[in-house]
């Protein structure tokens, strides 16, 4: 018997709780990230049944998360400072804090920049 989403979700939030500190949101982004829907639609549609591809798209990524893999990776994708970017596990997921360093780093930028206007 086919499973609607409602039932998918519980069924992994299960198999996450041991590796996860936020099991349901790392399936709602995957789901998302699968259906090309935002989190309002997943959440007005958990009745919905997922395609057999979809279906098997939804397994091959839990069970990368289920062996710890960043949810980042799994999807490709990382928001950044309002852009999303293409990650995997060759390059370093971006963390918030690191826009606290970049935002500082483009004040010093702006400022050389001033400054070097300013001596002209």
């Amino acid at each position: 018997m086919e499973k609607n989403l409602r039932s998918i979700i519980e069924e992994s939030i299960e198999l996450l709780t041991k590796i996860s500190k936020t099991p349901k949101l790392d399936i709602e982004v995957i789901l998302c990230h699968i259906l090309k829907w935002d989190k309002i639609k997943l959440m007005m549609n958990y009745d919905y049944i997922l395609s057999p591809k979809d279906r098997e798209k939804f397994d091959k990524m839990i069970a990368m998360r289920t062996k710890r893999m960043p949810i980042a990776y799994i999807i490709n994708n990382k928001e950044f400072m309002g852009f999303d970017f293409y990650v995997d596990e060759n390059v370093l997921i971006p963390r918030p804090d690191n826009e606290l360093i970049v935002e500082e780093l483009i004040l010093e930028v702006e400022k050389k920049i001033d400054n070097n206007k300013s001596d002209e």
